[in-house]
This record gives C-alpha cells, sequence and structure tokens, in this order.
C-alpha cells in the first residue's frame, strides 16, 4: 500500500508529538451579533449543537456537519470531500483554522473544488476513529488532530494528514499546496486516487474486526504487567520516557492488581506515578485538576488543556489508593479534583463539561503561569517567601517568557494553613486574567467516568458531597435516555447514538454510584442500560464494535479493545456484566460473556499491555467473585452504616455489594443474590459469598469482618 500512498503526498510529522503539542499562536474567535452590520459570512455550522463546530461558524468555509446532505452533494457534484476533525480544547485545530480556514483564498479555493466536512471528534468518535487509521497507515503511525483527510464520493479516504501549514516549509507541504495537489489527482488521476482509496479502504476494513483466535490459557494478566514494566520510566517514574500521560486505565489495572496479587511492586509504581502527577506541573496547584499530559518527561510542562475523562479517572484513582496506599494525602488530592469539577465544570443540570481549552486570548499556558513577582505581589513579602520556598521560581522559569508553571517542589506541609492561604489569594488573583475557553458539551462515557470518581471517593473517603454531585450527575444523564432505552452521545437535542463507550462507562458509574447510594433505582438502570447495549454493539463474531447498529453512515463498523487516555468500552462492559453476574442478574448471559472474550482473543494474546481493561475483565470472569449483602430493616437503619463502613474500609476488585430491606426485596427478587436475604429481628444481617457459596449471615460487625477478610484471601 505504502508503494501507491508514496504517489502521493508525503505529509507524515516529523515525531509522534500530537500536532497540538507547540504553541503558535491562537485565533479569537468573532461571534457576530443581531446587530452587527459588518458580521462576516455565518456558514451552516452556526446551527450545530457542538461548540467546537460552533467556532467554526464564522469561517468562510462553506462547511457542513458530517451526514447525507454532505455526501449527497459531493455524489451530485462530483467533488471530493475534504474532512477535518478536532476538538475544542485542541491547539493545533485553532492554529490551522486561523492560518487557512479563516483565510479567504483558500476558503474560495476549499468552496470550489471540494465539499468541506468538519467533525467534532469528541461528539463523532466512530468516524475519528474510521479516519484516524487512514492518518496513521499515510504517516508512519503518527496521527493527532486536527487530522485532515480527503475522500471520494463513497467516503473512502485517499489522503491524510494532521495539521498543515499555509506554506510549505521545513519538510512539510503547504495546506494550499495539498489542497491542488488532491483536486489534481481527482480530475486527472481519478484511476489512481480510486486504486488508492480501494487499498486504504481494505486495510481498514481489516483492521476493524479482528481475526478469530482463541483466548490464551496463560495468564494474561501476568502478561499484562510484564508489558506495562517495559514502557515503564524507573529515573521519573510515569510510562514513557519523553512526554508524559497520565495512562489511567494502566493506573486502575495496577492498583487491582496489586490487590488481587498480593502485588507490592504494582502497588510502588502507583504511588510513584500519583506523587509525581500530584508534585508536577500537570496539576494545577492553584484551582484544582490536572492538565492532559506534559510536553517533556518530568511531569513539568502541561498541554494546558483539561480534559473531564481525565479528571473523572483520577478522581476515582486518587480516591482507592488514599486507602489501598494507606495515604492520606491522596485522598485531599481526590477532594481537590472534585471541588474543580463541581465549581468549574459542571452545568446547571448537574451533568459535567468535556474540557477547557489550551489557549486563553490567543496565547498557551498564561492563565496558569507565574512569574516571582507576580507571586509577590499579590500575597506580600513574608506569605510570598513561604510560597516559593514550597513552589519555587527561577528567575528564567520554566515556560515561555521566563514564567513558571508551579510545581511543588519544596519543603513544606501542603496543606499547612499558611500554604492553603496563598494558594487561595493567588487562585483569586488568577481569577482577574483571561480564563481558557469552556466546552460546554455534556458526554455521556466522561460523565459516567466523573460519577464513578464522585461515587468512589464519596464512599471510600468518607465524602458525602460527592456522592451527591455523583448522584445530580446520573439524574441528568438518566434524563436523555431515548425512548428505546438507548444513550445518546451527548446530552443535547438530535444528539448522535451513543457509542460503545458511553453505554459502558455510564453503566459502570451506575454501579459504582449503587455501592455508595444503595437505592435500587442506579443497580436497575445498570442492567437495563446492559440489556441495551448487548443487541446494539454485538457482532457476528461475539465481539462488541464502537458504534450502534443505527450507525449506518460509516465507512465500516470498527471493533477496539484498546485503552488510550480513555477506557475501552468493551473491557468496561464486559466488567459491568461480570459484577451483574455477580449479584445473579439475568443481562449476564454466561454464554455471550464467553462468547465475547473469544472475539477478543487476539488483543489478549498478542497485546494485553494495550487492552488492560479487557485484561482486567478476563481476570476478574475467571476467578472467584465476592457478593456481599446486607439486608437491613430499612435503608436508614443506623446499624446499616456501620456494616457498610466496614465494606468500605478496602477496596474490593472482585467484590459486589448489594443491600436489601422488605420494601425493595421485590424490585430486586429477579437477581438471585438477593433471594432469601432478609434482616435480623433485631437490625441488618450481612451475608458474605464466595462465588454464590453463602457464609452463615452475621450480624456481628467481628464476624463480618472476619468473613470478608477471609473471602479476599
Amino acid at each position: 500500500m505504502i508503494s501507491i500512498v508514496a504517489l502521493f503526498l508525503a505529509c507524515a510529522r516529523p515525531s509522534a508529538q500530537p500536532p497540538e503539542a507547540a504553541q503558535p499562536a491562537e485565533p479569537v474567535f468573532h461571534v457576530a451579533s443581531a446587530t452587527d452590520q459588518t458580521a462576516p459570512f455565518r456558514n451552516r455550522l452556526a446551527d450545530a449543537e457542538s461548540p467546537y463546530l460552533q467556532q467554526h461558524a464564522d469561517n468562510p468555509v462553506d462547511w457542513y456537519e458530517w451526514g447525507p446532505e454532505a455526501f449527497e452533494l459531493a455524489r451530485e457534484t462530483d467533488r471530493p470531500i475534504f474532512l477535518s476533525i478536532g476538538y475544542a480544547a485542541c491547539h493545533w485545530c485553532h492554529v490551522m483554522a486561523h492560518e487557512s480556514f479563516e483565510d479567504p483564498a483558500v476558503a474560495a479555493y476549499m468552496n470550489e473544488h471540494f465539499v468541506n466536512i468538519k467533525v467534532d471528534r469528541e461528539e463523532r468518535p466512530d468516524v475519528d476513529a474510521i479516519y484516524m487509521e487512514a492518518v496513521h497507515t499515510l504517516n508512519r503511525g503518527n496521527g493527532g488532530w486536527p487530522a485532515s483527510i480527503w475522500l471520494d464520493t463513497e467516503l473512502r479516504p485517499f489522503h491524510a494528514g494532521t495539521y498543515f501549514p499555509p506554506e510549505a516549509g521545513r519538510g512539510r507541504q503547504g495546506f494550499m499546496d495539498v489542497l491542488k495537489t488532491m483536486q489534481g489527482a481527482w480530475t486527472n488521476e481519478r484511476e489512481r486516487v480510486d486504486k488508492v482509496a480501494t487499498s486504504l479502504t481494505d486495510a481498514i476494513a481489516q483492521a476493524a474486526v479482528p481475526a478469530p483466535h482463541p483466548v490464551p490459557t496463560h495468564d494474561i494478566a501476568l502478561r499484562a504487567l510484564a508489558a506495562l514494566e517495559e514502557s515503564w520510566d524507573e529515573v521519573v517514574p510515569g510510562f514513557g520516557r519523553e512526554s508524559k500521560f497520565p495512562m489511567t486505565p494502566r493506573l486502575q489495572f495496577l492498583i487491582d492488581q496489586g490487590i488481587v496479587r498480593d502485588d507490592p511492586e504494582a502497588h510502588r509504581k502507583v504511588g510513584l506515578m500519583l506523587d509525581q502527577m500530584d508534585r508536577g506541573g500537570i496539576h494545577d496547584h492553584l484551582g484544582g485538576g490536572f492538565h492532559r499530559y506534559t510536553v517533556d518527561r518530568t511531569w513539568t510542562v502541561p498541554h494546558f488543556e483539561k480534559m473531564l475523562y481525565d479528571n473523572g479517572q483520577l478522581l476515582a484513582l486518587y480516591a482507592q489508593a488514599a486507602v489501598v496506599l494507606g495515604e492520606p494525602r491522596y485522598a485531599q488530592v481526590a477532594d481537590d479534583i472534585a471541588t474543580y469539577l463541581v465549581r468549574d465544570m459542571r452545568g446547571d443540570n448537574g451533568a459535567f463539561y468535556s474540557s477547557e481549552d489550551a489557549d486563553m486570548a490567543g496565547e498557551e499556558g498564561t492563565f496558569y503561569v507565574w512569574t516571582a513577582d507576580q507571586v509577590t505581589d499579590v500575597l506580600g513579602p513574608e506569605l510570598s517567601g513561604l510560597f516559593l520556598t514550597a513552589y519555587p521560581i527561577s528567575d528564567g522559569g520554566n515556560f515561555e517568557h521566563g514564567t513558571t508553571v508551579l510545581r511543588r517542589d519544596g519543603p513544606g506541609e501542603p496543606n499547612s494553613p499558611e500554604l492553603i492561604d496563598a494558594r487561595q489569594e493567588l487562585f483569586v488573583a488568577r481569577l482577574d486574567r483571561i480564563p481558557p475557553p469552556t466546552d460546554t458539551k455534556y458526554v455521556v462515557a466522561w460523565n459516567g467516568l466523573a460519577i464513578r470518581g464522585l461515587a468512589l471517593s464519596g464512599r471510600l473517603n468518607g465524602r458525602a458531597e460527592h456522592v451527591d454531585a455523583a448522584r445530580k450527575a446520573a439524574e441528568a444523564v438518566l434524563a436523555s435516555r431515548r425512548p428505546d432505552g438507548s444513550l445518546p452521545r451527548t446530552l443535547a437535542d438530535n444528539a448522535p447514538a451513543g457509542t460503545l463507550e458511553d453505554h459502558a462507562l455510564f453503566a459502570e458509574a451506575l454501579l459504582d454510584l449503587y455501592e455508595a447510594d444503595p437505592q435500587p433505582r442506579w443497580l436497575l438502570e445498570a442492567e437495563s442500560i446492559a440489556k441495551v447495549t448487548i443487541p446494539r454493539f454485538t457482532s457476528e463474531t461475539g465481539g462488541l464494535y464502537q458504534a450502534s447498529s443505527e450507525a449506518t453512515d460509516l465507512l465500516v463498523r470498527k471493533q477496539d479493545a484498546s485503552d488510550g487516555s480513555e477506557p475501552s468500552g468493551w473491557g468496561r462492559m464486559l466488567n459491568v456484566l461480570a459484577r451483574l453476574e455477580a449479584y445473579g442478574s439475568p443481562a449476564a448471559d454466561a454464554a455471550w460473556i464467553d462468547s465475547s472474550l473469544n472475539a477478543a482473543g487476539l488483543w489478549l494474546e498478542r497485546a494485553p499491555g494495550g487492552a488492560v481493561s479487557l485484561v482486567a475483565a478476563h481476570d476478574r470472569l475467571t476467578r472467584p467473585s465476592i457478593e456481599v449483602i446486607l439486608a437491613s430493616p430499612s435503608l436508614d437503619d443506623p446499624q446499616l452504616e456501620l456494616f457498610r463502613a466496614v465494606y468500605d474500609s478496602a477496596v474490593r476488585p472482585n467484590a459486589v455489594l448489594g443491600v436489601t430491606t422488605p420494601e425493595i426485596a421485590s424490585e430486586l427478587s429477579h437477581m438471585a443474590a438477593f433471594v432469601n436475604k432478609e434482616p435480623d429481628l433485631t437490625g441488618p444481617r450481612a451475608f458474605v459469598c464466595v462465588d454464590k457459596a453463602c457464609n452463615l449471615p452475621t450480624s456481628d460487625l467481628g464476624v463480618f469482618t472476619e468473613q470478608l477478610e477471609a473471602a479476599s484471601r
């Protein structure tokens, strides 16, 4: 294929860094008002639901959204499609918009020769996943956003790249040069275009569904741990030796495997990495929360956007690590993340926004960085001296223009009253700066991650307010369920159908919310979503597609069990079913679970370190499950809280917790784990079972503790 593709442009980036990692200036997008007589052309993206697409409404490019209107126009006019994929927090997406899409001459050429489509990858991850395969194939495995792809009228890609500068330089083609080459090829060399499109599409289709492969019989989780060891950086703890990403699914896997295998090395890695992130510049020490990644090895200089999916997962990790590693500081970091989410990222409906941008008023990072003089001006000489000892700032800084991204590298207790006061004063002073824009889109999957994090923090760290925030967000998402019971991708009118990740991550969140707030509704809603998910996403081979059966506007339907910054929907859906199976839910069909695992055999065999959510689900399904049912006279019984506190004193990866009362027993009677579980005449009783074989029920907290410890060995 490469020999065919080479007939066109060689536009690979010189490194594997995401295109948005560098820092040219960002445009300031003009939004026309009704009384603005000089308002520029407003294209059809002005009516889009996505805030990212709306940012491009003033471009002179005649953009279309992904859909039949654009596809039909391309066929009727015999014009190729130019597809641009990005997202609101993407720095280089803004750069390319400013340099090329706002240029009238470039836009005129695009409008004459192409049908131009803009896609928000967060709104349509299924579209992005397909065409990013083309980007990777044509760019030696490199990719990123903005993604720039040229399609024929049957939606088949024939050329792809990422960011293109307006003019050629440093070995890279200019965007107008690429446009003219693609238009020339389409007009004069259609046979060659068809040959490339056919070759690329065949490759994408072949990669979309893995070949059948038997599930390995060896210890898959052990092989996954060995694979993670290969990418571990012991010098600066974390994964990778260049830029550093949180890689939260890997950390979750290490926490769980450290427990079930009694593996201190796994937990040592978790602690080292959480410490590095807590102290580093990836952590917003003043406003809370974490940025997406750092551009260096040392966790110092972040790419400044903040993503809901990162912060939801990190909230869960720090909350669990506080218990597993016995480190109270981690519970404080979890509080810090939760405070940020509720204060800055929550909408009026209780759900959480998608992201905050990396850029502020045309520059990256200006909202977050400081000089020593600025700190002193705010805090005064005495308090600034204390702060600058804990958060040192050198004369030259560690960022652009002599400024500094704050790191907690010096001595001092971070939660001393003095440092708390100093951070608060600096935070208030920072509010006078131009803030980063917020993408106010509500993504269901990412809200699931935030709900799970809040529920775990509330349950494990005793933060009732976090459970309340999780409950409100869950209510907002459940209110958006479609008439057939499925979920949308976003909480918006006319939102696209939800992906596998939306259904899996939200169902998992409901199960964690149920353990924190044992109202039967949460468990029953999770079961209902699982029932809807299986027929909508299951392939003929038993695997799970990323897109639902109603996604008829795709070149192919793709399966992917790999984890990236976000966890795999396939792996997490199997984990949901493993938990429902422990409750005895009919939704957890054992034959279907086995079929889905068999369909994922290739990932389990060849890339377990890249599919840790799937490996974790397999590991859970092959280990004894622990079912803990608390039967209580009522959910308000004070003694019930004592039993729950015993259960909450540890993280239990292979366990489920259920609560039943005489009033709600009928609602849960179809789940075998709840059948014949009744309270004592004087109060609650605990039933501790291992693979459905139960100990004698007990009303004694000491006996309950002993039974839990024995079941967990």
